[in-house]
């Protein structure tokens, strides 16, 4: 089951701000270009909650030419969902270790209803809301260090790398993913409008919304730390 399967790969920092630890489930909802792989990562941080992005398992997937490579391959051409069989078998080969499922910020998962009855309960759920001309320039301008995985964005001076072109943490190329071109975006937001947003409904008890409309900046991670540290058990 993956509610006891819950563990990462990518953990986050080992020395939280002010030796403050959660231990939490927490889900991040959003359209593509919201924010929520890079405050996942945040959160991660901070707090020292483990990241799981199933985007991430998706694309590792289809470097490393895993069986199911091909038809994940298309899904990200074409801006469609990976189907809920495959996420969760690559989520279940994954997460093979049991030591953190009740401790971890999901990232790209649940985004079925479907899933989330299979994910079990969860203690909040992060809706990450924006318009949908906001996410096309954010996705357009999107770039990723193709050896470290590093998200930068041309439009957002928060998030411009040092050196035109280069990553600031291994000095690789920038590249832009094949799903943040143009011609693929307005189908990922349709796909997410149809099969994403009605989650909100499911998990409206849990639901906590931030508007980021605005390009994150310490204001944004304050109020989303701030509210995690008043809700969440300190370990």
């Amino acid at each position: 089951m993956v509610e006891q399967m819950v563990c990462n790969h990518q953990v986050g920092g080992s020395n939280p701000s002010q030796g403050f630890f959660l231990k939490m489930k927490i889900v991040l909802i959003g359209g593509p270009g919201s924010g929520k792989g890079t405050m996942a990562k945040l959160i991660s941080k901070e707090f020292d909650i483990p990241h799981i992005s199933t985007g991430d398992l998706c694309r590792n997937h289809v470097k490393e030419k895993g069986k199911h490579s091909e038809y994940i391959k298309k899904c990200l051409k074409d801006g469609n969902l990976v189907s809920d069989e495959v996420t969760l078998e690559l989520l279940n080969e994954k997460l093979e270790k049991n030591d953190c499922e009740e401790n971890f910020i999901l990232d790209g998962f649940p985004r079925t209803i479907e899933q989330a009855k299979k994910l079990g309960d969860v203690d909040h759920v992060l809706f990450f809301n924006c318009s949908e001309d906001i996410l096309i320039r954010r996705l357009t301008s999107r770039r990723i260090c193709k050896n470290c995985g590093q998200i930068y964005n041309l439009k957002n001076k928060n998030l411009l790398p040092k050196i035109k072109n280069k990553c600031d943490k291994c000095s690789s190329e920038l590249i832009q993913r094949n799903d943040d071109k143009e011609e693929i975006i307005s189908s990922r937001i349709d796909v997410y409008k149809k099969q994403t947003k009605p989650l909100l409904q499911f998990y409206q008890e849990k639901l906590k919304e931030f508007d980021v409309s605005k390009d994150m900046d310490d204001n944004s991670m304050k109020e989303i730390f701030g509210f995690l540290r008043m809700n969440g058990p300190v370990v």
